[in-house]
């Protein structure tokens, strides 16, 4: 690993800390809900105070990067001249869960470097995932590996689906009957979770030989979270294809995109999964079968 890169690393991980360390000292003030004009998911104190905290961090920087952020969404808060490196990041992926679960359901703190500001998810070089209930921290290099509590991981290697298999689909808030039910056939041949927080969901699937899970499917996936899990994944020997079956090497990174991914431990588990997938025109069938 050249000097820079190991210098892009280290300030995705100081990021995911500093997020932790900002969530912490706010304790149950941070978890306030706070009235954001225009955007309608859940925004909390703690969410805006470690985008206060990124900002100082990376003004401390001389690294030439463009910052998006789920907070900064559109209005990057940081633009250094001749930049050529874009960031990308999530204040706390599972902000509901942080609001509503006190420490029961986990929320992370997110930030990802590409190495190029056209990107494609192939060019994610670094990245650094921290859940704030448990303090684990997942961190990956390009070419370098997936990295878990400073272990380095896989995924779990598993190509075939059975009862034991854990595959997390997250649905996404007030899901239509159409969208829920082409699941229909792949939850009867896999043990379907969902914990509702897409930077876990991915990173488990990285570490899933160590501390982890099989797989992961979402039909409206956020960028900021998918470009964090792509390089996770990737290291880690596994596998992120969309709905189609094509991987997302080539996929460009659009901050105003939703993804329909499958994240899987193995190519063959991944396209396992997607033969159990209804499409939508199969989803819709079904559930006119089912009311009448």
């Amino acid at each position: 690993m050249n000097k820079e890169t190991e210098t892009l690393k280290q300030l995705c991980i100081d990021a995911v800390k500093y997020a932790h360390e900002t969530v912490q000292e706010l304790g149950e003030t941070g978890i306030s809900r706070v009235h954001v004009p225009g955007k309608n998911e859940v925004v909390t104190k703690a969410d805006l105070a470690v985008l206060e905290r990124w900002k100082e961090l990376f003004l401390e920087h001389n690294t030439p990067l463009v910052v998006l952020t789920e907070e900064s969404r559109d209005i990057p808060f940081e633009k250094r001249k001749g930049a050529k490196y874009l960031g990308v990041g999530d204040e706390i992926d599972g902000t509901h869960n942080f609001n509503r679960a006190r420490g029961i359901l986990p929320n992370c703190a997110i930030f990802t470097i590409f190495d190029t500001l056209e990107s494609k998810f192939k060019d994610a070089l670094v990245t650094a995932v921290l859940e704030h209930n448990s303090g684990n921290l997942w961190y990956a290099v390009k070419g370098e590996g997936c990295y878990f509590n400073g272990k380095k991981v896989n995924t779990s290697g598993i190509t075939e689906l059975g009862q034991d298999i854990s595959i997390f689909i997250d649905r996404g808030p007030t899901p239509t009957p159409g969208h829920s039910l082409r699941y229909f056939n792949l939850e009867q041949k896999c043990w379907p979770r969902n914990i509702s927080c897409a930077g876990v969901h991915l990173a488990g699937v990285a570490s899933g030989s160590y501390s982890g899970w099989d797989g992961f499917l979402c039909m409206v996936q956020k960028p900021e979270e998918l470009a964090s899990g792509y390089l996770l994944i990737k290291e880690a020997d596994g596998c992120l294809m969309d709905t189609n079956g094509k991987l997302l090497d080539e996929e460009r990174f659009d901050w105003n995109k939703k993804y329909e991914i499958i994240a899987a431990a193995t190519p063959e588990l991944g396209r396992n999964i997607r033969k159990e997938l209804l499409s939508k025109e199969q989803a819709s069938e079904l559930y006119r079968r089912i009311k009448s």
